[in-house]
């Protein structure tokens, strides 16, 4: 029988380009605090340590992913850290018999039969993250009200001034120089409190080989969401079949459950 659940020898496993979770492997050094993320992260802690769930809730790119492997940095000294295998459908409590705290990133996503399972074995020690908007779509599907199963910790965008610390020590750890001061400005005015702005912008400069100008901060779009539209339009703009291309995106985004029909996938990756 193969477990629900992977231990990771080290939490290194989890950050760089191919980590769990695809986050920064200097994330431990250049992570900003500000005081909502050292309450949250204290509170997560302290809930887990008690055997209740938490659900790291937030709008779209403010961090949640990045303080949950926060938490698990703090937990890592206590428990042992694995997570849930793509694709299980059942979680039980042996993982908690052992000592261990299981994480899932983004929870609405996991598999039906897992997400009742964490209900019926009234399952304990799981830290996840999720969109707030989404815990109503949880309920409205499932059934399942995540509030009566996980402790919500709740994450804010940052302070212009967070963000500006942030940016400077991401560019500072992907060495991208800074051509223009006023371009700081710029990016911090753009982003709207949001990290993963800055972590797109930095990652921009550095596949691109160039230094932080203020020409570069003028030209990208205010707003994480017209940010990625733009990125799209950059790599699809001189593709013929660039509408086809985005409709099939839209409509995979609103597929209910997660799932579709294979002919209907079949029949939407025909119009590309």
């Amino acid at each position: 029988m193969i477990m629900y659940y992977v231990v990771v020898k080290s939490l290194s496993e989890l950050l760089g380009e191919e980590g769990i979770l695809r986050l920064p492997s200097y994330l431990p050094e250049a992570y900003v605090f500000d005081d909502a993320r050292r309450k949250a992260i204290s509170d997560a802690v302290e809930h887990l340590v008690r055997g209740e769930n938490v659900l790291i809730e937030g709008s779209p790119g403010t961090g949640k992913t990045a303080l949950m492997f926060m938490v698990l940095r703090e937990l890592s000294k206590k428990f042992g850290i694995g997570y849930i295998r793509e694709g299980v459908a059942s979680i039980g409590n042996e993982h908690f018999a052992s000592g261990i705290i299981l994480f899932y990133d983004d929870l609405p996503r996991i598999h039906p039969d897992a997400m009742k399972s964490i209900v019926k074995n009234k399952v304990r020690g799981l830290i996840v993250t999720g969109r707030t908007e989404e815990v109503a779509l949880v309920k409205r599907i499932h059934g399942i009200d995540l509030y009566e199963y996980f402790r919500p910790i709740r994450v804010p965008s940052l302070s212009d001034e967070k963000i500006r610390e942030m940016l400077l020590r991401y560019l500072d750890k992907e060495v991208v120089r800074i051509a223009d001061e006023n371009a700081i400005d710029e990016v911090v005015r753009k982003a709207n409190g949001l990290p993963v702005y800055v972590w797109q912008v930095v990652r921009e400069l550095k596949i691109r080989k160039q230094p932080l100008t203020l020409s570069f901060a003028k030209s990208i779009p205010q707003g994480m969401l017209d940010y990625v539209d733009d990125i799209l339009w950059r790599l699809l703009g001189g593709k013929p079949e660039r509408y086809e291309v985005l409709l099939t995106l839209l409509c995979m985004t609103d597929f209910a459950r997660y799932a579709v029909h294979q002919d209907l996938f079949t029949l939407y990756l025909s119009c590309c």
